[in-house]
C-alpha cells in the first residue's frame, strides 16, 4: 500500500510540474522559398507560408508543431512544400554554464497524416556554452548532432549531420538583431555527397509589446563548401511575426 501511495504521489508530483504555467508561443510568416534547414537542400523552390507553436514547461520539456504550405494554389500534398512536423524534447541548463537541447521530430511529408514510407524521423542534440571573447563581447558557441532516420519503404536513405557554431544577439529599445554562423559536416544525407557546408543567418526582431514581436527580416545563407551534388549557394527570405 504503501508503494502504490508513493508512486501516486509520484505521478501526481511530475504531472502538476509538467502542467504547471506552460509558455506558449506560436509563429507564422511566408518565405521565399523552402531550404532544408540542416544539410540546405532545395525541398520547395517557389513562396511558402510557415507557421509553428511551440508549449513549454517549467521543467524544460517542450512539444512543438511546426507546418509549411506552398502558396501555388496547389492541393495540399502536391509538392514538397508541403509539410507538418511533431516534435518533442526538453532543453535546459546541464552544469557549468553548459546548456542542451535534445529532442525528436517526426518530419510528415508531404501527405500529412498519411504515415509511412516518405516521411523522416529527426533528433537532435544540441550542447551549448556562452562565453566573453575579447573584440565580440558575449557569444554563444554550440555543438550539434543531427540524424535523420527514414521510415521504412521510404525510397532514399537519412544521415547524419555534425555542426560547430557560434551566434550572437545585440538588443536596442524594441530592436533584438542576432547573427549566427555555422560550419556543418554532411556525411551523405538523403543521397547527398558527403563533406562541409556553411551556413550563416541574421534576424531582426522588433518588439511591439510583451506579447507580439514581428520579425523583419530573417535572412539565411547555405554555401555548399567541399561537396560535389546538386546543392547550390541558397537565401531564404523570410518576413513574419511571433506571438507568446
Amino acid at each position: 500500500m504503501g508503494k502504490y501511495v508513493a508512486t501516486v504521489g509520484m505521478v501526481m508530483v511530475l504531472t502538476s510540474q509538467l502542467l504547471a504555467q506552460p509558455a506558449v508561443s506560436v509563429s507564422s510568416g511566408v518565405a521565399n522559398q523552402y531550404v532544408a534547414f540542416g544539410n540546405g537542400g532545395v525541398l520547395y523552390s517557389k513562396p511558402v507560408s510557415q507557421s509553428g507553436l511551440n508549449i513549454s514547461f517549467g521543467n524544460g520539456v517542450y512539444a512543438d508543431f511546426w507546418g509549411s504550405k506552398s502558396l501555388s494554389g496547389d492541393s495540399w500534398g502536391s509538392n514538397s512544400g508541403d509539410e507538418i512536423d511533431y516534435g518533442a524534447g526538453w532543453s535546459g541548463k546541464i552544469g557549468h554554464e553548459f546548456s542542451l537541447n535534445i529532442g525528436f521530430t517526426y518530419f510528415d511529408e508531404p501527405m500529412a497524416m498519411t504515415f509511412g514510407p516518405g516521411d523522416v524521423w529527426y533528433t537532435h542534440a544540441k550542447v551549448s556554452h556562452d562565453l566573453a571573447i575579447c573584440g565580440l563581447g558575449d557569444v554563444t558557441l554550440f555543438g550539434v548532432y543531427e540524424n535523420y532516420t527514414t521510415v521504412a519503404g521510404t525510397s532514399y536513405e537519412g544521415g547524419n549531420l555534425w555542426s560547430l557554431g557560434m551566434s550572437k544577439s545585440l538588443s536596442h529599445k524594441s530592436l533584438s538583431v542576432s547573427t549566427t554562423g555555422v560550419l556543418v559536416y554532411d556525411e551523405g544525407t538523403f543521397g547527398n555527397d558527403h563533406g562541409l557546408l556553411a551556413k550563416a543567418g541574421l534576424e531582426f526582431d522588433w518588439k511591439v509589446s510583451n506579447h507580439l514581436t514581428v520579425v523583419l527580416p530573417q535572412v539565411n545563407l547555405y554555401v555548399p563548401w567541399t561537396v560535389s551534388d546538386s546543392r547550390e549557394t541558397e537565401i531564404v527570405a523570410y518576413v513574419g511575426v511571433s506571438i507568446h
